[in-house]
């Protein structure tokens, strides 16, 4: 390939987006519970969750809404 067909595939590419989300493991370690405990919290509803590509992922959003809620629960 020519240096200027290299460039202009180079100048198409979008900028990388943020991350689609934490997988329950990462979401288990920033909420300092098991990942039963996050499946568990999923399947009450009580943390949403979604899936992509047949993995589930719980997003920033998520996890802070969470902790307010049970903030709130407990009297904080």
């Amino acid at each position: 390939m020519s240096k200027k067909v290299v460039e202009r595939l180079r100048d198409n590419i979008p900028p990388l987006k943020p991350r689609a989300g934490y997988t329950t493991f990462e979401a288990a370690k920033i909420l300092r519970i098991s990942r039963a405990q996050v499946y568990k919290l999923m399947a009450s509803g009580r943390l949403r969750s979604y899936l992509l590509s047949g993995k589930r992922f719980i997003d920033d959003a998520a996890i802070d809404e969470f902790i307010e809620n049970e903030k709130k629960a407990s009297g904080y």
